[in-house]
């Protein structure tokens, strides 16, 4: 792969433009942070749905916190470039950073409400609920979309063709920035396991897969027999987010009362080099200053780990995580098992959790169901609350019309549409 190409300062779906002061990757940045999308971030579940403390982080500070340490990895990225050769842009370590930033800030913005149990509770209703009447009408790429619904694709479909939907739709991102975003450059039904990290999952729906063709053509990413190598800034993004919710659901954690200070300052402590705290400190800005410690360590060391593998990087043959290959790795996983121990399991997530995939469920149950039976008044009504949803269309289209409209909900909106859909509520 090639630098200057992946770096196209082309917009997706609009013809070249002057860009003014700002350059293309900064307008990127304000186009993703005016977004109706990217403002939803703020009422959906990080980790806590619906926290007592105004402390904790919903989606929107979680984005970005992690574009903050993708700028960081960029930035590095074209300082390292530079040296090795004087005759690249000085603005590459600039760019670089923007870019990266740019793919973090919109890295959940497809997330349903209440987050991964969101997704999960869509996938499920859709392997084990949708009727056979409408099933028959689907490919079986369209059925594994829907039965393993990520919220990756549904973040590209959002910035390429919801967000601004008049003119063909889309927001006008450079390809640099698309084709960071995309974490996984495969179909639905191209997904392995235990192959290419790029294909643990899809990132795009099989109705958007000339839009990533497209996309991939022109920043230069090779095929291979599952789909397309990840473009190399998509490791940098991804490490962004393992730095941030891996640390700072400790802090998260401690704040909640869900680990003693000491855990905390053992678990945090444990990633930092060495170090040495006032004793004037209280524990809340003790926690506060080791996390931000372990922030910057895991940033260096990340650092060096891309610098190493920069070779394998660009000829799409890296295929890790690149927080599993620092000398803090386990540490790092150390944390993040306690968090999982005691909050992802704590009774008032779970409980939360469960409740918000029944009103996921529910909702998607009865718009489903509406698109099997339109002829009936009740059902004629319930599609009316669907934006965009067109009667003519085929199955699949209609289906997507109804998941673009719950995904795009934040936690509160859900439970608002819940009451009303299923008669508990007017307003």
């Amino acid at each position: 792969m090639d630098w200057a190409q992946l770096l196209s300062e082309a917009r997706f779906k609009a013809p070249r433009q002057a860009e003014g002061q700002r350059s293309p990757f900064q307008r990127d940045a304000d186009r993703i942070i005016f977004s109706a999308a990217f403002r939803r971030l703020q009422d959906k579940t990080q980790v806590h749905p619906f926290p007592d403390s105004d402390y904790v982080r919903r989606r929107l500070t979680h984005s970005l916190e992690v574009s903050s340490v993708g700028r960081s990895l960029g930035t590095h990225l074209g300082y390292f470039l530079l040296r090795s050769d004087r005759t690249l842009s000085p603005t590459l370590p600039f760019d670089l950073g923007q870019i990266v930033a740019n793919a973090c800030l919109a890295h959940d913005i497809g997330n349903p409400p209440f987050g991964h149990a969101g997704e999960k509770a869509i996938g499920s209703w859709f392997k084990d609920e949708l009727p056979s009447g409408l099933k028959k009408d689907l490919s079986e790429q369209q059925r594994n979309d829907l039965e393993k619904f990520e919220g990756n694709a549904q973040g590209f479909r959002l910035l390429t063709r919801l967000q601004d939907f008049r003119d063909e739709g889309g927001i006008r991102l450079t390809y640099a920035t698309l084709a960071t975003f995309t974490k996984y450059p495969t179909t639905s039904i191209e997904t392995e396991t235990n192959g290419y990290i790029g294909a643990k999952k899809h990132g795009f729906f099989s109705d958007d897969v000339p839009y990533f063709a497209d996309i991939a053509d022109t920043v230069g990413l090779p095929m291979y027999a599952r789909g397309w190598r990840r473009h190399p800034l998509v490791f940098l993004m991804e490490a962004a987010d393992d730095i941030c919710y891996r640390v700072i659901d400790v802090e998260d954690a401690f704040k909640l009362g869900r680990l003693s200070f000491r855990e905390a300052e053992e678990l945090l402590g444990a990633i930092v080099p060495s170090y040495a705290r006032s004793d004037q400190w209280g524990e809340d800005d003790t926690i506060s200053w080791l996390r931000a410690k372990a922030i910057g360590a895991l940033i260096e060391q990340v650092r060096e780990s891309v610098e190493s593998n920069l070779p394998a990087l660009m000829s799409g043959d890296f295929s890790e995580p690149l927080i599993d290959c620092i000398s803090a790795a386990s540490a790092v996983e150390t944390a993040y098992a306690a968090v999982k121990k005691h909050v992802f399991g704590w009774d008032r997530i779970v409980s939360a959790e469960i409740a918000g995939a029944q009103m996921i469920t529910d909702v998607l149950q009865k718009l489903v169901f509406a698109i099997e039976a339109p002829g009936s008044y009740r059902n004629a009504m319930l599609l009316k609350i669907v934006p965009h949803y067109d009667d003519a269309a085929p199955t699949y289209t209609k289906i997507l019309a109804v998941t673009d409209f719950l995904a795009g909900m934040t936690d509160t909106y859900l439970r608002r549409i819940h009451g009303r859909v299923t008669g508990h509520a007017i307003l």
